[in-house]
């Protein structure tokens, strides 16, 4: 008997919990959603929302409002749906605008932003003025300037209190090249309204980036957290400068409180796995990356770090896949294309090395890790001289580097200091577990045309790299300079025993089938790479 009391108790308060949700309209629902909105309870109000629109499918309004939230929770393409759903039951498109617009510039989605909205107009002031500041910036990451320049113009015309179109405003200028300007303008809002967030951070984007100043940057991310606890673009910042700074308890301290505020947000559980990944748990941050590549497929920041962990899980196909992607997506992004160029040197391909490193080499930011992959891939493909360049250009940016000393031997051997320089390299090379060094010495003795020492310098290398095609491949174009065409092909043949997808080998191997008047042989070289490499370009 009292199983069953205790079974109908249950029952009854089921029912009376459907009667109260039954007597609730979609006024109230609205009504208690827009509360928690207000109060930035936004988790609260998608359980609000998503109820009810199992009772009533057909909601614009709660469809508003829930694509509102879920933009809020980091959620764009699905705040996007959303919307588009809201407009189909009819909610109207003054309203939806202004959301839809941040939606889609969230995805940088700016061609259809502008396509779209460009020409629309809002009555409501604070949703013209959002409308506007979003096509501005659609616009001027479309490099149309001034288009954005006039847009925002116009957004402070409607509404000259507006945060938002200050904030973009200094944007805009500081993208320009006018921090001066943009940080006036900034400090111009906080003194009218300083708990505005947003203005906080992207005055310590600028400090930061344009001034260096570090602590400055500091202080304003901060201030734009004591005025929002839940911003998660002054987190990702703080995160980013102790990643740069190589501290990842204090990165992991800050995921940790932001996963406290905000544990679903896409923000979170990025640098979840960025710290993951300075931890050296690159499985859990392939883990933590997953269904972030589902839900922002041309993320470049997203394609960076999961191209960067399949790379280090020894993941060469994904990793080159994910990389090529954000180097095509954002051709600038420097740190996308040196470990591109990691994942080329990886693979022994030297003329893609080049390829992906070639338009950062003259720049006055260039890395001397660059630098030295530059130099590798020359070596591979023969040019000592070129080489040498690079290696001596790295040598200045970094003087502790063991490469950067094997640099400054080839500086010596260039002034006849070889005796000394030699000893250097031989020295730097025994005791670096890398192959840079082995390739400055081996390029040294190349220039020389000191063959035999060349030949024992590579021989140093294979015993680091016993399964690597790069020291056969060098002794073979030894051996072909020493007219000992049998050595090259033994060499050569050696090389792609151990990689047959790698190029350099068979590209030799193709040039003595021809001068041997065996053209089908040379063609059957290739077609022996792209068997093992069908999509090698």
């Amino acid at each position: 008997m009292k199983t069953l009391r205790t079974g109908l108790g249950c029952i009854a308060a089921a029912l009376l919990m459907l009667l109260a949700a039954c007597g609730k309209n979609e006024a109230d629902t609205l009504a208690a959603a827009k509360a928690y909105i207000d109060k930035r309870e936004f988790n609260a109000a998608q359980i609000e929302l998503k109820n009810w629109l199992q009772t009533d499918p057909s909601s614009g309004g709660a469809r508003f409002l829930l694509g509102k939230t879920m933009l809020e929770l980091g959620d764009a393409a699905g705040a996007e749906a959303e919307l588009e759903r809201a407009l189909e039951f009819n909610h109207p498109d003054e309203a939806v605008a202004p959301v839809m617009a941040k939606a889609l510039l969230a995805q940088r989605k700016y061609r259809k932003l502008s396509d779209r909205y460009g020409k629309f107009e809002v009555a409501d002031f604070d949703g013209a003025t959002d409308l506007k500041t979003s096509l501005a910036l659609a616009l001027a990451a479309e490099n149309r300037k001034d288009e954005a320049r006039a847009m925002v113009d116009r957004a402070l015309q409607i509404k000259p209190d507006s945060v938002d179109a200050q904030v973009t405003k200094a944007r805009l200028l500081a993208n320009d090249g006018d921090s001066d300007g943009a940080l006036k303008v900034l400090d111009g809002a906080l003194a009218k309204a300083p708990t505005a967030a947003s203005a906080w951070v992207l005055k310590g984007d600028i400090l930061m980036r344009t001034k260096a100043d570090q602590a400055g940057a500091n202080a304003a991310y901060r201030k734009a957290i004591e005025a929002r606890k839940d911003s998660p673009d002054a987190y990702a910042a703080l995160i980013t400068m102790a990643m740069q700074q190589k501290d990842v308890p204090a990165a992991a301290k800050l995921v940790a409180d932001l996963k406290a505020i905000l544990p679903n947000h896409p923000q979170t559980r990025f640098f979840e796995a960025q710290v993951a990944f300075g931890q050296a748990e690159f499985t859990r941050a392939r883990e933590l990356l997953q269904p972030l590549m589902r839900a922002m497929p041309e993320h470049v920041g997203v394609l960076h770090l999961a191209g960067a962990t399949e790379f280090r899980l020894n993941s060469i196909g994904p990793a080159e896949t994910y990389l090529s992607k954000a180097v095509q997506l954002a051709p600038n992004f420097v740190g996308a294309r040196r470990v591109l160029a990691q994942v080329y040197l990886r693979q022994r391909q030297p003329s893609k090395v080049q390829a992906i490193l070639k338009p950062m080499m003259d720049k006055p930011t260039v890395d001397s890790e660059s630098l030295s992959m530059m130099a590798q891939a020359l070596v591979m493909l023969g040019d000592t001289k070129g080489a040498d360049e690079y290696f001596a250009r790295a040598a200045k940016l970094k003087p502790d580097d063991r490469r950067i000393r094997a640099a400054q031997a080839l500086g010596m051997i260039g002034r006849g200091q070889s005796d000394a320089a030699f000893v250097e390299l031989e020295t730097l090379a025994a005791s670096d577990k890398g192959s840079a060094v082995d390739m400055a010495l081996i390029s040294a003795h190349l220039r020389r045309n000191e063959f035999d020492q060349a030949l024992k310098a590579i021989a140093g290398l294979e015993k680091k790299q016993p399964d690597s095609p790069v020291a056969p491949n060098l002794r073979g174009r030894i051996q072909m300079q020493q007219k000992d065409t049998a050595g090259a092909r033994q060499s050569f043949e050696t090389a792609l025993q151990r990689d047959p997808k790698f190029v350099p080998a068979a590209g030799a191997l193709a040039a003595l089938d021809l001068a041997a008047s065996q053209p089908e042989a040379a063609k059957q070289r290739f077609a022996a790479v792209l068997k093992a490499d069908p999509k090698n370009s």
